[in-house]
This record gives C-alpha cells, sequence and structure tokens, in this order.
C-alpha cells in the first residue's frame, strides 16, 4: 500500500523519539475485561482500531535535512503476542516484560504493539507503545475503541491530529535549530538490559475509593493530591527517604480538555514538579491542600506555553544525543511520578464484554534504578494503582493503601 507523509514531529514527540535512540522511553496501559472472545475477533479488532487512528500505522522518518517526520505506512498490522493461562497471575510479568523491551527502531511501523493474556471468559489487554506517538491517555481511548470494534460498533477514521505547538498557538514562532543529528541511528545504552524492571499492581475497594473521593472534597483538595501526600506519608513510615522526607514528585498533565481535543491517540501532555513534605502540623489533609494549591498554578495553559517554548529554544541547540539524555538526568528527574488519569468517563458494557479495570501507565525512563513510577486509573468507582520500578520500594503500595484507610 502507498506510504504517505503526515507531519513533521512537535518538540516533545522529537525529543521521546530523540531519547528512545538512547534510553528506551516507551509506555503500556491495560484493560481486565470479563466475557468470551476468540483470537480472530481481536485480530478484526485491532485492524480497525488502526484504521481510526493515523499515528497508529506510522512510522518516523526524518527528511534531508534531518528533520524527523510521521509516515503513514498502511497495511502493517499490529503485532499481537498471545498468552493462554490465568491472566490476572501473568499481568504484573508480562508488563515488566514489555517495559524492558524497547521499540529499536522507531522507522518501523506500526510504533504500538500488544499483549493479550487470553482465557475463555476473560482477558487482559495491554498495548505498548512508543511515547512519540501518544501518552497515557492515548491508550485508554485505543481501548475503548477495541471493545467498541469487538462489539460490532463502527470506527470512523480520525483525521491527522495536529501538533502540539499548533494548538498552543506556537507553531508559527521561529526557531533556528542547530540539532541536525535526530536521523542518526545510536546504540542503547547496554545498561538497559541489565536491569530487569518490577512491577507491582493493587485495586482499592469500592468503599474505599468512594471515602477518598468524598472526603478529598470535603477538604477542598482533590484525590490526586491526596494520593501524593499518601506517598510523603508512605516514604516516612517506610524510612525511604529519611525521616522528615521531602520528595520531588512528578505529575504529567494532560492538555487534551483544555486545548478541545478529542480522543485521538497523540501526544497532548506536560508535566508539573513539586518538592512535598509533611507539614509542621503533621496534618495528611493540610500536605494535600498545599500540594492542590501548589499543583493548579503549574496546570495553566500560560505556564504550559511558556514551558514548551522554553523547551523548543532548548532542543533545538543540543548537540548530540548524549545531551538529550543529560537533559532528562538534570532537569527532569523526580522522586516519584503519579500519574493519575482519573475516572475514566467509559461505558463498561460492550455488547457481551465487560470492561473492569484498567492498569498503567507503567513506564521507567532508562537505566535509573531510583525511579518509582506510580499509574492511576478509576474505573467500576474502584481505583487502581500499577508500580514499577528497577528498584522497587518494599510495600510501597500496601503502605499507601493503609496510609488512606487511617485518614478517609
Amino acid at each position: 500500500m502507498k506510504t504517505t507523509n503526515l507531519r513533521p514531529l512537535s518538540t516533545f514527540e522529537r525529543f521521546f523519539f530523540l531519547l528512545a535512540q538512547v534510553e528506551p522511553l516507551h509506555f503500556s496501559v491495560s484493560a481486565q475485561i470479563e466475557g468470551e472472545t476468540t483470537i480472530a475477533e481481536w485480530r478484526a479488532a485491532f485492524s480497525s482500531l488502526q484504521k481510526r487512528h493515523p499515528l497508529l500505522r506510522a512510522s518516523i522518518q526524518t527528511d534531508h535535512q534531518g528533520v524527523p517526520y510521521f509516515r503513514d505506512e498502511p497495511g502493517i498490522p499490529i503485532f499481537l503476542r498471545i498468552i493462554e493461562g490465568n491472566a490476572v497471575q501473568q499481568l504484573e510479568a508480562e508488563i515488566a516484560r514489555e517495559i524492558a523491551t524497547p521499540f529499536y527502531s522507531a522507522s518501523q511501523a506500526p510504533l504500538l504493539r500488544a499483549v493479550l493474556l487470553h482465557e475463555e471468559r476473560r482477558c487482559i489487554v495491554i498495548l505498548v507503545a512508543h511515547h512519540s506517538i501518544g501518552d497515557a491517555l492515548s491508550l485508554t481511548y485505543a481501548i475503548r475503541d477495541l471493545l467498541e470494534a469487538h462489539a460490532g460498533r463502527p470506527l470512523d477514521p480520525l483525521p491527522v491530529p495536529p501538533p502540539h505547538e499548533q494548538l498552543l498557538g506556537l507553531e508559527d514562532e521561529s526557531i533556528e535549530d542547530s540539532s541536525k543529528f535526530s536521523g542518526v541511528a545510536r546504540s542503547i545504552n547496554p545498561d538497559f538490559f541489565k536491569l530487569a524492571p518490577r512491577v507491582a499492581s493493587l485495586r482499592l475497594s469500592e468503599e474505599l475509593t468512594g471515602k477518598l473521593k468524598a472526603r478529598s472534597q470535603q477538604e477542598e483538595t482533590s484525590v490526586h493530591c491526596a494520593l501524593q501526600a499518601s506517598i510523603v506519608f508512605t516514604a516516612k513510615e517506610l524510612a525511604t527517604h529519611g525521616v522528615h522526607p521531602r520528595l520531588g514528585v512528578g505529575s504529567p498533565i494532560s492538555t487534551r480538555k483544555t486545548l478541545h481535543q478529542g480522543e485521538i491517540c497523540v501526544l497532548l501532555t506536560d508535566i508539573a514538579r513539586q518538592q512535598l513534605s509533611i507539614p509542621g502540623s503533621g496534618d495528611f489533609w493540610e500536605l494535600a491542600r498545599c500540594a492542590r494549591n501548589e499543583l493548579a498554578p503549574q496546570q495553566s495553559l500560560d505556564r504550559i506555553v511558556k514551558s514548551r517554548r522554553e523547551f523548543r529554544q532548548l532542543l533545538s541547540s543540543v548537540p548530540d544525543l548524549e545531551t538529550v539524555r543529560q537533559i532528562v538526568g538534570q532537569g527532569m528527574k523526580n522522586d516519584f511520578v503519579l500519574s493519575n488519569m482519573g475516572s475514566l468517563p467509559f461505558d463498561t458494557q460492550y455488547g457481551r464484554l465487560r470492561l473492569e479495570t484498567m492498569w498503567g501507565p507503567s513506564i521507567l525512563i532508562g537505566t535509573s534504578e531510583d525511579q518509582q513510577f506510580l499509574g492511576v486509573a478509576t474505573v467500576n468507582e474502584r481505583l487502581s494503582l500499577l508500580y514499577s520500578s528497577h528498584a522497587p520500594i518494599p510495600r510501597l503500595l500496601e503502605t499507601m493503601e493503609s496510609v488512606l484507610v487511617e485518614h478517609v
């Protein structure tokens, strides 16, 4: 089939494309689905999914000036790895395996792959994407679309998503780009293969999830900031970062709603960074309110535009891929990252299938052993936590749950 050039990569798309050449940067989102299915039905659903989302058919190529762009390459199916057996028991190990397996070349489409943990009346779908083609919410919509297709509902093709800079009003700002090394393939950091990531999951009860939502509203904060507070209190209880821990916590920010974007697969995120510690009063909810007050200004569109403008300028002058790696080590380091997809506004019933829960995202940047990444999603009024790390903290999730029980 004929290939088509789609558009150049945005700033973050390009940054992730460059970084992934030396420090693998890909992520997963997973869903547990109840109901009887066949492998043939899933293959047909994945085919429909690709026809709907242009970047799920794309590779990344570079032009004669070294500028990377997406190229539509229809006819190449999404690779689907199938495992029979107890899906729930295999979830954590298979997510860890996928996070440990990079996309070796962004020039080979598609930049999405999948694992199907298949039982007769239950399955888990694990989607794994190169970060240049999407974010965590992208994969939740992709899972929703798979279920729609499985139920026999038509999936209308979507247009090529515009780059983030265009939506932010930065597209016409001229920045001289001196980094012309983007088309050169480099060897992945060999240290990546020495560290096996670990993944752990925990699903809160409907009762605890409901109490957490209600108490957060009562205390004039959010579930996300209550979870941030629980991380700090857990770090103190487990003595992971000192007796009086002060933690750098990163929170990915979706701009989809602010920019009136729909449910297409594309990268539309920024990140907020906070330094959090237990207040002198020792009050859990005071910390949660402080976290919200500090987070709110970083979620504003003006701040994101300013941040993206500065990052574009920085990326335009980096001399080599080693500098890209250093940008991550120096400017994007956090003790914890809490990626909360929120309460997903999806139907739970799709024909004979029921969406039980979603897990993720799961992601680790490169080889640093001190990364602690927590993915959060809420489906069917139950909050799920997915913890990923090369050097996990023992009993982190269980202690977070105990802290929440104590304070709600």
